[in-house]
């Protein structure tokens, strides 16, 4: 999940196996004091088959607005919008559309009409869906083998060119290993074994451009079916939206201060 959250201020004051998804919880967050609150809020889901081929990667985007002060609710969003390719992208219905269209700016359609205060308003959402292996955020490869009385498994992950940097990425590998835990004998990150839920966890807490490769190689004392890895889950968090959007300023809707 990716999150882009700060108060405004201006004139307002204001893959892997045979599933592998990129989602995490909800993050908390403080309650916002400022007159006017934004955030970026994105979902990534995404299925691999047992080669990395992308089965579907879907992601839901929307962008909130929080108004605490009702006489400072009459204003103007603009937004910063890159190339996205294969996006579609809605406003609420009560946004002027053809003054997003024109200038990529939000605002009711009546610019003396504040907007409501007190609970959070989606005013933009976005969402892609897509089979494209250049667009998912991180690759996983996992290779389980034979090796001697036991098993073997090699699994690297990848980010990829376009992503943004991962945050609290942890990839979990079903292992029932019975009564020895596996062992590993080489990690990029820090292994840990969930005796409870029989899950290999690989954890790194950033992925990006100084590590953006990286392996583990893990052993069983029994042999395993090779399947019995899969699927794997792998889940992350992100501080900058996936999508090209990004807040340019709040003004107030009359004045344009």
């Amino acid at each position: 999940e990716f999150v882009d959250a700060a108060p405004v201020r201006s004139g307002k004051k204001a893959a892997a196996a045979a599933a592998a998804a990129a989602a995490a919880p909800a993050q908390a967050y403080t309650a916002p004091t400022e007159a006017v609150h934004l955030a970026c809020l994105e979902k990534i889901s995404v299925s691999l088959d047992k080669d990395g081929g992308v089965q579907k990667m879907e992601l839901k985007g929307d962008l909130m607005l929080r108004v605490t002060d009702a006489s400072k609710g009459a204003i103007r969003i603009a937004v910063n919008m890159g190339e996205n390719p294969g996006f579609q992208i809605r406003t609420h219905p009560k946004i002027d559309k053809n003054l997003f269209s024109s200038s990529s700016t939000l605002g009711l359609k009546d610019a003396t009409t504040p907007f409501p205060s007190g609970n959070p308003l989606g005013v933009l959402r976005w969402r892609l869906e897509t089979k494209d292996e250049d667009l998912i955020p991180l690759s996983i490869n996992c290779w389980p083998s034979e090796a001697g009385n036991g098993s073997q498994v090699n699994i690297e992950y990848e980010l990829l060119g376009k992503s943004p940097d991962l945050y609290n990425v942890v990839i979990a590998i079903p292992c029932p290993s019975g009564q020895q835990a596996p062992q590993p004998t080489q990690c990029d990150g820090d292994f840990a074994y969930n005796s409870r839920k029989q899950l290999v966890e690989w954890r790194n807490p950033v992925v990006d451009k100084s590590n953006s490769q990286g392996s583990l190689e893990f052993t069983t004392q029994a042999p395993i079916d090779p399947s019995a890895f899969f699927p794997i889950e792998v889940t992350f968090t992100g501080k900058t939206p996936y999508a090209q959007i990004a807040i340019g300023g709040v003004t107030d809707a009359q004045s344009g201060q």
